[in-house]
């Protein structure tokens, strides 16, 4: 790469911040190109003389926020030891978080197969304590995300998971009037719909497609929202913007069956994340909310 190519793209990236990364990674950054996809941070591939690097960079506070919950989320899933990908942290600073680079390739059926065991075996890390929740509150693209421990799970999804997104959209003006009865119906239902105590298994949190990268080495997942909760909650996000083959799908069920009724619990968990897509992109989710909240509430 030429001096005028460095130079091009060293304009697309202000260059305290280029004197930020060349510090928290000891080695001094000699090309940035900026990386599609995400609309929190912005994203780059960094390249020094011995290595490259995924980084993302944000001034303000609440983009540095979630960085810090990032990396923290990333450990987690690290430590499952599930024989999933997960990136290294190789710095978390204010402003700045940089990851070890993943080559992406083209998805084989061999990928998807493992991704089902590895997801299976990432599930069957629980909590020590056997309640939901996490260590800290963290974030689920922009939002934040609460994960007070609670000791049932329907308690925990209502409190923690719908009523705080559903509040969030009534703030923001995204929440028509015609949705508060079907809601407080749903909210009082919980109880009867969703299982008291199933396993709390530690999920990634955001499981749509972008968030897993298949590499030459096998499947990694990126960008978590962990906590300890029911892994129907991962698998059902799975299903809802879709890119999963079916072998994934048969090679989690061969691992660890799914449970009795989660094809009727899978739009309520969903909500969730159609609620939050409501608050962050608009309208264009609220035929979505809508139908869901008629079938349940």
């Amino acid at each position: 790469m030429g001096l005028s190519s460095k130079i091009t793209l060293y304009k697309l990236m202000h260059p305290s911040q280029i004197r930020h990364l060349s510090k928290a990674l000891s080695e001094q950054v000699m090309a940035v190109s900026p990386v599609s996809g995400g609309d929190i941070a912005e994203a780059w591939h960094v390249r020094t003389s011995t290595n490259v690097y995924f980084a993302k960079t944000g001034l303000t506070s609440g983009v540095s926020d979630t960085f810090k919950s990032e990396a923290q989320g990333l450990a987690a899933l690290k430590q499952a030891h599930s024989g999933l990908i997960v990136p290294y942290v190789v710095a978390q600073e204010s402003g700045i978080l940089v990851l070890e680079w993943l080559e992406p390739v083209k998805a084989t059926e061999e990928h998807f197969r493992k991704f089902g065991e590895g997801l299976a075996k990432l599930h069957q890390s629980f909590s020590p304590t056997a309640a939901y929740g996490f260590q800290s509150h963290n974030f689920i693209g922009r939002t934040r995300q609460l994960n007070s421990w609670q000791t049932d799970w329907p308690t925990f999804f209502l409190e923690n998971r719908l009523w705080p997104m559903a509040e969030r959209c009534r703030k923001a003006k995204r929440w028509p009037a015609t949705w508060e009865i079907p809601f407080q119906s749903l909210c009082k239902a919980l109880p009867q719909i969703l299982p008291k105590h199933p396993p709390a298994s530690l999920l990634h949190g955001d499981l749509w497609h972008g968030n897993v990268c298949f590499t030459p080495n096998g499947p990694a997942v990126i960008d978590p929202a962990v906590y300890y909760g029911d892994r129907e909650t991962d698998l059902a996000m799975t299903t809802l913007f879709g890119g999963f083959s079916s072998v994934f799908y048969e090679s989690y069920q061969f691992a660890w069956p799914f449970a009795s009724g989660f094809e009727e619990r899978k739009p309520l968990y969903n909500l969730y994340h159609l609620l939050n897509h409501l608050l962050l992109f608009g309208s264009s989710y609220a035929e979505s909310v809508a139908t869901t909240l008629k079938k349940f509430g």
